[in-house]
């Protein structure tokens, strides 16, 4: 019996801490007004120790009228690239398709996430788990894919958004659902990916300061804010006719309640607004981004 109770005490552990490597990337954001020097500051760390942590120099390219750029699946899993734009997959990635190339990309850091372009827009990710029937319709753009492509030809954090938004409509997500944070120094954007071509995102308030830990968190949204919101066009009349949101319910549609109900709280989030509140005092974004 004390055997059996070793081994199942043993097997719970493990699993914990399984789970827990699973799902450890936090992400922080700060807005300009919140830091002293008017900065903007994004962070993003990803615990693994399976991960391809190599730094590759993506170098800015020309490339001809009628180029047409690969879409990789897992295209941050040990592939060399090294002698860019030259790269094989082999058995690491799973090429997917392709997609027009724009003439002009631009020069960025590639290494488990691709993190910042020559532009100075930079972003990071937190996988986040929404309903598991969005994971059913597989498309085509993953996280890290959809970051590589940003990076290559965005010049603002806005325009990245826009840029990440427009592949997902178009091609579809593949995977777990993603938080993104995006800052060019200037503005900060939170993007959330559901799933299918569901997404949605915010112009962060520049005294606020934001943290995503595994769990998407967009709640309370002024869709008629065009300049602070963009999403894709379907982002609610996809939930009604899945039956998930009532229009005559006289409840307001809450993404994150929609599309990624949380049932508990999440101590990494408290722990970052409980340091930033009692250092600064800063804002911690109820009004748009804190969910129950």
């Amino acid at each position: 019996m004390k055997i059996k109770l070793k081994v199942l005490l043993l097997l719970t552990v493990f699993l914990f801490l399984l789970s827990g490597t699973a799902l450890t990337c936090t992400i922080i954001a700060v807005g300009k007004d919140a830091m002293a020097d008017g900065s903007t500051v994004i962070t993003h760390n990803d615990d693994s120790s399976v991960a391809d942590f190599r730094l590759w120099i993506i170098p800015a390219m020309d490339w001809p009228e009628g180029s047409m750029r690969d879409i990789v699946v897992d295209s941050h899993n040990y592939i060399d690239y090294g002698d860019y734009p030259n790269v094989d997959n082999g058995n690491k990635g799973i090429l997917v398709g392709q997609i027009p190339q724009v003439p002009h990309t631009y020069r960025y850091f590639h290494s488990r996430y691709s993190f910042i372009n020559e532009m100075g827009v930079a972003m990071g990710e937190s996988t986040s788990s929404a309903r598991r029937e969005l994971r059913e319709a597989r498309g085509m753009i993953d996280c890290w894919t959809i970051q590589d492509i940003a990076l290559e030809r965005a010049t603002t954090a806005r325009e990245a958004v826009r840029i990440m938004g427009d592949l997902v409509e178009e091609y579809g997500w593949y995977g777990s659902g993603e938080i993104i944070n995006v800052t060019d120094g200037n503005e900060v954007w939170i993007c959330e990916f559901y799933g299918r071509d569901l997404w949605i995102a915010l112009r962060m308030p520049d005294d606020c300061v934001y943290v995503g830990a595994n769990t998407f968190r967009i709640r309370d949204v002024d869709f008629e804010d065009t300049e602070n919101v963009m999403h894709s066009p379907n982002l609610i009349s996809y939930a009604v006719e899945q039956g998930w949101y009532d229009p005559n319910s006289g409840e307001p549609f809450r993404p994150v309640d929609v599309y990624a109900p949380r049932t508990r709280g999440n101590i990494r989030e408290w722990r970052v607004f409980d340091l930033s509140h009692r250092r600064w005092g800063s804002s911690i974004w109820k009004s748009t981004i804190l969910s129950g």
